[in-house]
Order: structure tokens, then sequence, then C-alpha cells
């Protein structure tokens, strides 16, 4: 028995589905134009103020730099919010969160997450730092 013999009420073929025409469809081929449009513009603006985020990036890596290994190893699973604001009166937010890289107590990764509370922070500014095991340390 067929499908149609058994009553396919409720069924349509798959190149039946209903089609939008005239001005329906413009509007709907409009507004996704417009949406595209405002995705892009908020895509290229969101980090309009990019070389003075770097900089402070690499200000945020540096400060961190001179910790050592244990400190680092004690700090692994937590995370640290900074919030401040540039001379340029720019406000930004970081995070600085270290982790294991590889094997637990071997290489230590830190991350380093940046972004102006804008658009930006849906694309964080990132760095990364990593922190050797020293020789002696068993």
């Amino acid at each position: 028995m067929t499908p149609s013999e058994k009553g396919d009420a409720g069924w349509t073929d798959a190149g039946a589905s209903a089609t939008l025409k005239g001005l329906p469809a413009l509007a709907v081929w409009g507004l996704i134009g417009l949406l595209n449009l405002v995705i892009l513009r908020w895509l290229w603006v969101r980090w309009k103020n990019k070389p003075e985020a770097t900089a402070e990036l690499q200000r945020l890596v540096a400060e961190h730099q001179a910790y050592s290994y244990d400190s680092w190893a004690e700090l692994v699973g937590r995370e640290k919010r900074v919030e401040f604001t540039t001379e340029a009166g720019t406000w930004y937010q970081a995070t600085v969160e270290p982790v294991w890289d590889d094997i637990p107590h071997g290489t230590i990764r830190i991350l380093f997450h940046l972004d102006d509370g804008g658009p930006s922070a849906f694309f964080p500014m990132t760095n990364s730092l990593l922190v050797e095991r020293p020789a002696t340390v068993q």
C-alpha cells in the first residue's frame, strides 16, 4: 500500500513549499540585506581603538611575565578579572587565566583576553604566555 492509498493528509512534496512572491518577498529580501549590512558594519567597528587595545594587552602580558612557575601553578584553575580606564578614557575589561598547557604539572599557558565592553566582548583580543616548568621542580 502506498502513502497516497493510506491517506497522506498533511504531507507535501519537498519542492512544493510555499514561496513568497511580490511585495512580501521584496520585504523579506530587503530585511535580510539590511541585516547583513548591520552585521558587517558591527564586525568592522568592533575594534575602533585597536592600536590602543593592542598596547594595553601587551602591557598586561608584560606585567605578568615576572610571576614564577610556582606562583602560576597555585593559580591554575582560577581566573582574574581586571577593569581599567586608559588615559584616553577608554574602559577595558581583561581576564587572566592560567591553565595546564598539555599535562598537569607541566608547562603552564596563561591566557589573556581583553575587550572594551562593546561588540568586542564577543570577539575579545587575546594573547598567551608560556611558563616552562623549571628543571629543579620535581
